[in-house]
């Protein structure tokens, strides 16, 4: 079955324009998987007892529709796909009967003291994959951003930035691409892919590079200013 949450925006959750920011929704989608997890027999501290955790590697999201203060949203998300390492979770946001956004999330289960991949069944919980539910979107593929990109600022990871894990939280990406994207370009993002490849941790500098594509489409990523390791590659398509 498919966890579903009812959710009614909060003032503090809105953007500049009075819509809900997109680094929130992921906020609300992590929420409700983490309470999915517990749900199915595999609660996060039971993960870290075992020393290991999911993370996110990639992200499809498409917004359909922007939620605004005082809307009530209904949020759904259920494991799709399990295949291998993959484990595949899907969300669907709804507005009563209207479909706002949908989203496809790919992990991997972590061990954290070797940091390597292990299968999800490595957990010794057996996750049912709930193909009866579904959304549009297919399961992302890896990022691969134009050379010709542009130095267009730098984020200097703070502690307030940091998860339980102790480092960047996934989320906190969106608001630094919105930060960072020239102003011609700030619009909504209608949709986004974005390739998280590496962590970054309290005090690391992230150096920021854009590039303008076509047909209303970028890329930006970042590198650690200290060892050049890429840490995230994003494909933006602009709502004009």
């Amino acid at each position: 079955m498919a966890y579903s949450e009812i959710i009614k925006v909060k003032d503090y959750q809105l953007g500049a324009d009075g819509t809900l920011k997109d680094s929130m929704m992921m906020k609300l989608m992590q929420h409700a998987a983490r309470y999915d997890m517990t749900q199915a027999g595999c609660p996060y501290e039971y993960l870290v007892s075992k020393n290991m955790c999911f993370v996110l590697v990639r992200v499809a999201l498409e917004n359909y529709h922007r939620a605004v203060y005082d809307d009530e949203i209904r949020l759904d998300t259920w494991a799709d796909t399990i295949s291998g390492a993959m484990f595949v979770r899907r969300y669907n946001a709804w507005r009563g009967d209207q479909l706002i956004m949908s989203a496809v999330t790919l992990w991997c289960l972590m061990d954290l003291t070797a940091r390597r991949i292990l299968r999800p069944s490595a957990c010794g919980v057996e996750f049912v994959e709930h193909r009866e539910f579904s959304n549009d979107l297919s399961i992302p593929k890896r990022v691969v951003s134009p050379e010709n990109n542009t130095l267009v600022g730098t984020y200097d990871v703070r502690y307030s930035d940091l998860d339980s894990n102790g480092h960047l939280n996934n989320t906190v990406y969106l608001d630094i691409i919105y930060n960072c994207i020239p102003d011609p370009f700030k619009q909504h993002l209608k949709f986004f892919k974005i390739d998280y490849s590496g962590e970054a941790r309290l005090g690391e500098k992230l150096n920021i590079y854009f590039v303008e594509s076509e047909n209303n489409v970028c890329y930006m990523r970042s590198v650690r200013s200290s060892d050049d390791h890429e840490c995230f590659t994003a494909k933006l398509e602009l709502d004009v």
